[in-house]
Parts: structure tokens; sequence; C-alpha cells
């Protein structure tokens, strides 16, 4: 019952990463940098309304998911005291580490090698 509930609950860490990556794609590919020192009639060039609202939105939406886990009150399943904050940083830290994987196993490429060449 309780890895039923777990399975369910890692949704929610799902949801997060997804939206995180959302986040740094749009603050990372999207937004441009906005100089120093900008004259009053250029700042309308710099502004980029739907990339900040998009971002806004984003937040918003983390920040709720996690709010969500912790408003929530300790239940007893039986004899078994569930905590939803632990159950969030249990699925938290198991979606970092899927995530961790995936970006290491898409990254890094390694070459066979050759055993003819070696033999030289």
């Amino acid at each position: 019952m309780v890895d039923f509930l777990k399975e369910i609950l890692q949704s929610l860490p799902r949801a997060v990463f997804k939206n995180l990556s959302e986040l740094m794609n749009i603050l990372n590919n999207k937004i441009s940098e906005v100089p120093y020192r900008v004259e009053k009639q250029k700042l309308k060039d710099y502004v980029q309304f739907d990339n900040c609202l998009t971002t806004s939105k984003l937040i918003h939406q983390i920040a709720m998911y996690s709010n969500c886990i912790f408003k929530m009150k300790s239940t007893l399943i039986g004899i078994i005291k569930l905590d939803p904050a632990s159950l969030l940083e249990e699925g938290i830290s198991q979606q970092l580490i899927i995530e961790v994987t995936d970006l290491i196993n898409n990254s890094l490429t390694f070459k066979k090698n050759n055993p003819d060449r070696d033999a030289e």
C-alpha cells in the first residue's frame, strides 16, 4: 500500500522536474541579456513579456506542487505513518537520480576500440 502511494506521489516530482526543464530552456535559450545601461527610449526593445509570463507561470506551478504536499498532514494507514514531506523528499531524490542518469547516458559517448589497431 505504501509503495502504491509512493508511486502516485512520484507524479509530483516528475511534474516539478518537467517544469524546471522548461524553465531552464526559457532562461538559457529564449531570454536575451539586457545591457547594464539602457536608454529610456530603448527600454521597450528589451521587454520580453511572453517569456516573463511563461517563466512566472512555471515558477508558480512548482511552488504550488511543493506547497500542496507540505500542507498535507501525516496520516496513518494501518500501522504505518506516512509523512508527506518525507515522501516528497524521497520522490524528488528518486527523480533527481533518474534525471542525472538520463543526462549522463545521453551526453557520454564512447568509441569502440578497434582490436586490429591495438595490436599494431
